[in-house]
Formats: structure tokens, C-alpha cells, sequence
């Protein structure tokens, strides 16, 4: 809820400040205003990633029948979650603007900081399920995807957040592919968890089918993973993003259909 309000809090700024432009009000400085503006973009990120971390806080002790196994990590990861992901850190999507290279370098140093409650997360959940004898079942498996995907999609957001390798990528389809690892692999598969563990308790009936529960897993995890793989080989092959119009070349091709065949497997599974 913080997050939201001070993500938004910006978009704001921004937007009455181009209202005031627009009728002469003021006059505008566009890089400032791209900067306030900025600052939204990740803490969206942010805002669908942390229900995501809650869930797993939730599950994964549940599953393993333990505690968590340190309740003071967890509240300090919440909050440096919240110190790095809002402090700025939106300016990394406008690496190419005419900012100073000083404030590009702490900028950096903030992104790359969102690491230290992430690994004091996984190594706080990976420690209160060490040694626990888990049934497989959907949930635990939805849950245990939620924890590796997000280890898979946050190493990609190590490379992004360097200067050198962002200001070279950011403007690819190689960064959709990462957060969409991300959000297919973390996120999504972190509320499907909640799901499918929720609605039987609220409803006093168990899943009408364990079968398509499977069926689901499988063919979203198949979708996806088609749809990441086609994102990352047309970001790679050089395709800007936001573009309408593109060679027709091969490699654009074949991973424009991988991402389209991947998503309606994905769909119709869901």
C-alpha cells in the first residue's frame, strides 16, 4: 500500500505538470518530468511482485508444517524491499536521458541493491522448508515454481540494472522476455498457488478434478516458456520494442510465432 502511494505519487507530478504546460501555466523541463513519471514504472513492478512474496511467506511454511524460520529477516526484507524499490529507481528506464552520470551510477547502485532482501527471502524460506517432507501436490508445485521463477527472472534484472549492458538492451524485446519471466514464473504461478489452496477452504469442497489441475500446470509452463524463449531470441536478434513495423527477418519470424503458439497454449490451459 506505501508503495502505491509513493509510485503514483510521481505519475501526479507529472501529469499536472503537463496539464499546467498544456494551458501555459508553466513551463517544462523534460527530463524532470520523465524522471518524476519514471518512478512509477518499477514501483508497478513492485506492487504486483510483493502479494507474490506474501503468498510464498504464507505457503511455504503451511506446506512444511514449520514456522517461518526467522520472522525478523522477513520484516527487514520488507522494508528494504520497500527503501531500494522506492528510492528512484524508475530513473534505470531512462538511462539514455541527459542525466547526470553521477546519479546514473547511484541509480545503479540502488537497482543492485534490491538483491539483499531478495536473497534474505529465499534463504529464509529455503531454510524454514529445509528438512520437511512435502506431499507433491498443485500447490506445493505452483509454490515451488513462484520460488524458482523468481530466482530465474531476478538474475536477468541483475544485467539490466548495469548501465553499460541497459543502456544497450532496455529498448529490446530482451527486456519484455525478462519481465515476463517474471511475471509468468513468479507472480502468476505465485496466485495460482493461492488459488487453488484458498477457494477450497472457502467454498468446504476440494478441486473438482486433480487430472486438469495438472493438465493446467503443464500447458501453462509449456506456453510460457515458449513465449519467453521467442521474446528472447527476437531481443537479442536486435528488435526494439513498441515497434509496429519490423524486418521480416527469420529469426524475428520464428520467435514471433513461438510467443504467439506459447500464449494460446498458455491461455487454454489457464
Amino acid at each position: 500500500m506505501l508503495l502505491i502511494q509513493i509510485g503514483y505519487a510521481g505519475e501526479v507530478v507529472a501529469n499536472v505538470w503537463d496539464l499546467t504546460t498544456f494551458y501555459g501555466i508553466t513551463g517544462m523541463d523534460v527530463i524532470a518530468n520523465q524522471v518524476a513519471f519514471g518512478d512509477l514504472w518499477h514501483a508497478i513492478v513492485y506492487i504486483t511482485w510483493f502479494p507474490a512474496v506474501a503468498s510464498l511467506y504464507l505457503l511455504i511454511p503451511t506446506l512444511s508444517g514449520k514456522p517461518l524460520y526467522s520472522e525478523r529477516a522477513g520484516r527487514l526484507s520488507a522494508l528494504l524491499y520497500l527503501v531500494f524499490s522506492a528510492g528512484g529507481i524508475g530513473i534505470h528506464h531512462i538511462y539514455m536521458a541527459d542525466l547526470p552520470l553521477a546519479l546514473k551510477l547511484v541509480v545503479e547502485a540502488i537497482t543492485l541493491g534490491v538483491v539483499i532482501p531478495t536473497m534474505m527471502t529465499f534463504f529464509n524460506l529455503w531454510a524454514t522448508v529445509k528438512g520437511s517432507t512435502i506431499k507433491l501436490n498443485i500447490i506445493a508445485l505452483w509454490t515451488a515454481t513462484a520460488w524458482a521463477g523468481s530466482i530465474a527472472g531476478g538474475v536477468l534484472g541483475i544485467f539490466n540494472s548495469i548501465l553499460a549492458d541497459d543502456a544497450v538492451e532496455h529498448e529490446t524485446e530482451f527486456i519484455v522476455s525478462h519481465f515476463h519471466q517474471m511475471i509468468y514464473w513468479a507472480i502468476v504461478p505465485a496466485g495460482f498457488a493461492v488459488l487453488y489452496y484458498m477457494i477450497p477452504m472457502m467454498t468446504g469442497r476440494m478441486w473438482y478434478s486433480n487430472k486438469t489441475a495438472w493438465i493446467h500446470y503443464a500447458g501453462y509452463m509449456l506456453g510460457t516458456v515458449m513465449i519467453i524463449v521467442g521474446f528472447s531470441m527476437v531481443g537479442i536478434g536486435g528488435l526494439v520494442r513498441k515497434e509496429l513495423i519490423f524486418p521480416l527477418i527469420p529469426v524475428y519470424i520464428f520467435g514471433e510465432v513461438l510467443s504467439t503458439v506459447g500464449a494460446v497454449i498458455a491461455d487454454v490451459a489457464t
